[in-house]
Formats: structure tokens, sequence, C-alpha cells
């Protein structure tokens, strides 16, 4: 069958991998044409973001931080890379400190060691500390195309009952990011 361009601009009578070597390439492409399918291993295929100026204090156990983001994965194998920044403060006296976990659905995927992941010793003096916390993650595991949930979590550590720790301190912002990344 011979191809055709009609007058309204559609082909007839081309099939595909009609084309020879070379004719379409990156550049040809229309933006987006590519899919997920088509992507090469490492490329970034969906970022989510989450953010909250909630200030949180630590009263006992595992406390939500209010950073939660859901994410679809485009294929099961890929990874997910949770990244957090988030101010603190953390005061008190003796030795201190905060942890965090990272959850999905309600697995814990990552919990910092004891709590202890930010961890300040003051002997008997009065001690502050405030500043940011960057957490990164990689989650390999999740084997989904499923809608997942992921959640962070922090702790107090903490040597007497005098001691102190709030999220997101001073109404800063917090953000969680969500990226898959194709495998």
């Amino acid at each position: 069958m011979p191809v055709t361009i009609n007058g309204d601009g559609s082909i007839t009578g081309l099939s595909v991998g009609g084309l020879g070597s070379g004719v379409v390439n990156t550049a040809t492409l229309a933006d987006g044409a590519a899919t997920g399918a088509k992507l090469s291993a490492g490329s970034v295929l969906q970022v989510i973001t989450s953010a909250t100026t909630s200030v949180v204090t630590w009263s006992s156990g595992w406390t939500d931080t209010g950073l939660t983001a859901n994410i679809t994965p485009q294929f099961a194998n890929s990874k997910i890379i949770m990244t957090v920044y988030a101010q603190t403060h953390i005061y008190g006296t003796y030795d201190h400190g905060i942890g965090y976990k990272f959850l999905r659905g309600s697995t814990a995927i990552m919990t910092t060691d004891t709590n202890k992941w930010q961890y300040f010793y003051d002997g008997s003096n009065e001690y502050q500390e405030r500043g940011g916390s960057v957490l990164s993650f990689e989650d390999t595991s999740h084997n989904s195309t499923s809608a997942l949930t992921y959640k962070l979590q922090f702790n107090s550590y903490r040597s007497d009952n005098n001691n102190a720790v709030r999220f997101c301190s001073d109404s800063s912002r917090a953000s969680m990011q969500l990226m898959e990344v194709k495998v």
C-alpha cells in the first residue's frame, strides 16, 4: 500500500516500524510522547510533595509529624526515594535527641538507630538545639503499582523528664518529597 499524506495532514498506508532507521529521534518526538515504559533506567517518573507548617510537640512514643503523601508507582520494581526537610527544636537538661521513622502504610521501612538520629549531651546544664533535619531513604521493596501512603514519625530520646522535642519548630515549613525512579 502506498503512503499518502492527505489534505487534512493525516497519513495513510504507513505501518508500525515503516519509517527508516534514524527518522524518528528524541528531538522529533512531541513533549510527553515517551511514556515510563520507554524511559531509561534512572529516569524520574513522578514527584509528589507534602508540606506542613504545623508545630508538633512530642509527648510520648512515635508521633506523627503531619507529613504524609500518596504515590501510585508506575512500576512494581521502581525505587521510591523519600526526602524530608524539617526544622526541629530540642531542649532540656542532660542528654537528649530525636529519632525518625519512615512508614509505608503501617509498615516501618526505616527507623533511625535507638531514637538518636540527632543526639546532644550537655551534662546537667540547660541545652537547646535548633536546626534543620534532612533525611533521605530509598524504598526498593514496595513491589506495587497500587496507591501507597508514606508518612514520617518522630520520637524523643531523653534521660530525664525535663526535655522536649518539637517538630516543625517555630512554624517553619517541613516538606516530604516522594520521587519514583525507574530501575
